[in-house]
């Protein structure tokens, strides 16, 4: 693990969907305390890499205004949603029955959580819902669970 340190009031998760954004995919995390930022990566940086974190810190706006906020709300649920989309099309694709596809959620509490968190851009808690899940091979099979960590990560990032 390689550490960057930097002194700034920066959002954190702002800060990480902007260098993902400039192809600084290897972040592990990010960490705060106060105005000291560490960002652990799980290699080293090139020279090229080092200047793009610098520039990116450097620029770094910390997220204040509730209409910049409400965009990035806006756009987690619109992501979940596409989440929620995705998996009944591949269902239907898989070849399960409405009376299979009913199971997925009929008494399913977990399943009904992270439809929510989904729907209202709770991403981070939909994944950690989704890793705790046990598949029952039925309504959800492992490779469902799979998926569907493959694709929050997508939008927000290893954990």
């Amino acid at each position: 693990m390689f550490t960057y340190s930097f002194t700034k009031n920066a959002n954190l998760c702002r800060l990480q969907a902007e260098l993902l954004g400039l192809g600084l995919t290897n972040i592990l995390n990010i960490y705060a305390n106060g105005t000291i930022i560490d960002i652990n990566f799980s290699s080293e940086l090139s020279s090229d890499q080092q200047a793009i974190l610098t520039t990116a810190v450097t620029n770094h706006v910390k997220v204040t205004s509730q209409e910049t906020i409400n965009k990035i709300i806006i756009s987690a649920a619109d992501y979940g949603s596409k989440i929620i989309k995705d998996f009944g099309t591949r269902n239907v694709l898989a070849g399960k029955t409405e009376d299979q596809i009913d199971v997925i959620f009929d008494g399913n509490s977990d399943l009904i959580r992270i439809a929510i968190a989904l729907l209202s851009g709770s991403l981070k808690y939909a994944r950690r819902k989704v890793q705790a899940m046990n598949p029952d091979g039925v309504g959800i099979t492992e490779a469902d669970k799979t998926w569907l960590i493959d694709q929050l990560n997508l939008y927000l990032g290893n954990p």
